[in-house]
């Protein structure tokens, strides 16, 4: 490959017209609904604005004498019942008598990447990380910055979206940041949706598949981490971009991303405590060394994510869950129970206390077989 060249956002598919909520007339004939409804439950409450966006509608509710926005909100089960699509309250920050009604599609709008990565919130993202992961309530881009949270999990079960999701991250990468800028390590136990991508220049090695082979990566990772702190020490830089802003030949931020990392959870109690103990000194030190880690599994236990994981990666993605247990499991917090499945998210930043709701970025194999074959052309040249 003599000179790198960046995929073209031509490579992927534009979104789908959901129309849904473009449509004038339906958000009025949905705003009379609401207000029928509100009549029927004798609240006195007047709906007195909306606004449409890609995959909601958000309408402004005014609360009349001796109402307050908990006791509308104790009808979101009447409400959702009845308008036949999910809701999301929100307060007004400036004035305690106006409450938000945010009502979403239950039918999974599909939001393509191609729409995130094209956004200007992901091409004025000035990290070399940036996850273009979805869109959320209001119709804003949600960007997910790795160099910024340093590590994150992954939490879905089969058929929510996680592995999608995947896919998401390497591909908004791979869109921003050149080889010898970033590199990938995929430890992927199902051989499924990670091979796709083997043939990526970004790739230290091929997909790994087995536990042997992946605590083998995860060894030789824990000596690139410790040569990359020692070359700190004796440059006496205190994190990874400074090192890099000042080096004669700056050091690539290494991503392992890990689906179904219960693999090595499973495995003899003395492998297990060896993956713990390793995906803690690298969580804890990823400031410093530029390596990231990403790990995904489909069954949030406290078996899976232990104590020691939990502590070491807080940022959390989660899809939908079997249940309760185990969204306070993955999130800290119910709620990811009642997620609709394909696509539908919420993203766990410690800095938020509820969280952001979301519809994560679409792409297709068809989409992903382009950009390898952008690759394999490159390689031609």
């Amino acid at each position: 490959m003599s000179e790198y060249k960046f995929p073209g956002i031509n490579l992927l598919n534009d979104s789908p017209d959901t129309g849904k909520y473009q449509d004038p007339q339906t958000v009025l004939q949905m705003k009379s609904r609401l207000q029928n409804l509100f009549d029927l439950f004798k609240l006195n409450v007047k709906v007195v604005d909306s606004q449409s966006m890609t995959i909601a509608v958000l309408f402004k509710i005014k609360l009349g004498d001796g109402i307050t926005a908990k006791t509308v909100r104790s009808y979101k089960s009447d409400i959702e019942a009845a308008m036949e699509d999910s809701i999301e309250f929100k307060d007004d920050d400036e004035n305690e008598n106006i409450v938000y009604i945010t009502i979403r599609d239950m039918k999974r709008p599909r939001i393509a990447l191609k729409e995130i990565i094209h956004s200007s919130d992901f091409m004025n993202c000035k990290s070399l990380l940036p996850i273009a992961a979805g869109m959320d309530f209001s119709g804003g881009k949600l960007i997910i910055d790795l160099e910024e949270i340093n590590n994150l999990l992954v939490i879905g079960v089969t058929g929510s979206g996680k592995s999608v999701f995947l896919s998401d991250i390497i591909t908004s990468i791979m869109f921003r940041a050149r080889p010898e800028e970033v590199q990938f390590i995929f430890l992927d136990f199902k051989g499924v949706e990670l091979p796709l991508f083997n043939n990526i220049p970004h790739l230290i090695v091929p997909s790994v598949k087995t536990a042997q082979g992946a605590m083998h990566e995860l060894d030789r990772l824990v000596d690139v981490a410790n040569k990359r702190l020692y070359l700190l020490a004796k440059a006496n830089k205190n994190s990874f971009s400074e090192y890099n802003r000042s080096a004669k030949e700056p050091l690539p931020e290494i991503v392992l991303i890990a689906d179904e990392y219960m693999t090595l959870m499973e495995s003899t109690p003395k492998e297990r405590s060896h993956f713990t103990d390793i995906v803690k000194k690298l969580a804890t030190s990823t400031e410093q060394t530029g390596i990231h880690l990403v790990l995904a599994t489909q069954r949030p236990s406290a078996g899976i994510i232990s104590t020691e994981i939990s502590e070491a990666i807080p940022h959390r993605v989660s899809f939908f869950v079997r249940s309760g247990i185990d969204s306070r499991i993955a999130i800290n917090r119910t709620g990811a129970q009642r997620l609709l499945g394909e696509g539908d998210m919420i993203y766990a930043n410690i800095k938020s206390e509820k969280g952001t709701h979301a519809q994560a970025a679409l792409i297709t194999d068809e989409e992903i077989d382009r950009l390898i074959q952008f690759y394999n052309d490159q390689l031609m040249d």
